[in-house]
């Protein structure tokens, strides 16, 4: 299976912007699609699963704007419930 996206958790949205979370996750890679929830949380898809997999290592855990970053793969829906 190839993990290309990332599920991320902790942004601080009263203090991070969209713009924000592309500039820090295009230092490990290509991000190819990006979405922000106004409660923090982020769904990162990179173009290679080596810059996803170096993301999760080195993010996870970060503390950002106040809050620590909760990086996991992301698995769609379909994936999580066999």
């Amino acid at each position: 299976m190839q993990f290309l996206s990332l599920y991320v958790k902790g942004f601080n949205p009263a203090a991070t912007q969209l713009d924000d979370i592309k500039t820090f996750y295009a230092n490990f890679g290509e991000v190819i699609n990006l979405k922000y929830t106004m409660s923090g949380a982020c769904l990162v898809s990179f173009s290679d699963r080596e810059s996803a997999r170096n993301a999760k290592e080195t993010t996870n855990g970060t503390f950002i704007n106040g809050r620590t970053l909760e990086v996991t793969y992301f698995e769609p829906r379909e994936i999580r419930e066999l």
